[in-house]
């Protein structure tokens, strides 16, 4: 994401170099990256781009930090491949909020994919960076039920529900664009985990 004082990613996934080659044709060198959650499929790309020198740092939720270190092992289990860590990192604190807000964009803690997980909401675009909390018609992608708490993930999407516009768009971690509004009304595992919570 481009804003008028920097450009960051939100969960650097897939090739690093593909991503790498994009960048520099449009010449855009994001200063750091934003992680929804730390599985490895969100920052795989993440130590390519380091060593290309188009990331600096990437900031993932401290609850996560477990979820980080196993990273790699998932990696081989489920995606079949050797997983590079970035070398540098660093949790979100009170100053990335600052820096974050100055340009509109605030975090929101959203537990139950993983213990970490946030979202990252644009309030004039009305656009959200959902992670895997919310995956167009599922709840998680099938390969990756690690870390998750049920009871916290529908806590975390009742929450949302109430807090974010219905027709918000949603960029999600996998798959394509959605809307909250579609996602809370018409998902069959959302509405399956929220069954009995309608007042």
């Amino acid at each position: 994401m481009e804003t008028p004082k920097f450009s960051f990613f939100v969960d650097p996934a897939g090739e690093g170099a593909v991503i790498a080659e994009y960048l520099n044709k449009i010449k855009v060198k994001p200063q750091f990256a934003l992680l929804t959650h730390a599985h490895f499929d969100h920052f795989a790309a993440a130590a390519e781009l380091e060593r290309q020198e188009l990331l600096s740092k990437i900031y993932l939720p401290e609850a996560d930090e477990e979820c980080f270190r196993q990273a790699t092992t998932y990696s081989l289990l489920v995606g079949k491949r050797h997983l590079q860590y970035p070398e540098h990192r660093a949790y979100f604190d009170p100053s990335l909020a600052e820096r974050l807000a100055a340009v509109g964009l605030r975090w929101m803690a959203v537990p139950g994919h993983t213990p970490g997980s946030h979202l990252f909401y644009r309030d004039d675009l009305k656009l959200m960076f959902s992670g895997d909390t919310i995956v167009h018609n599922c709840l998680t992608p099938e390969a990756e039920p690690f870390f998750e708490d049920q009871a916290q993930l529908k806590t975390s999407l009742l929450a949302m529900n109430e807090m974010f516009p219905p027709r918000c768009l949603i960029f999600p971690g996998h798959g394509v664009l959605t809307m909250l509004v579609t996602e809370m009304n018409y998902n069959p595992k959302i509405k399956q985990l929220l069954k009995g919570t309608e007042a």
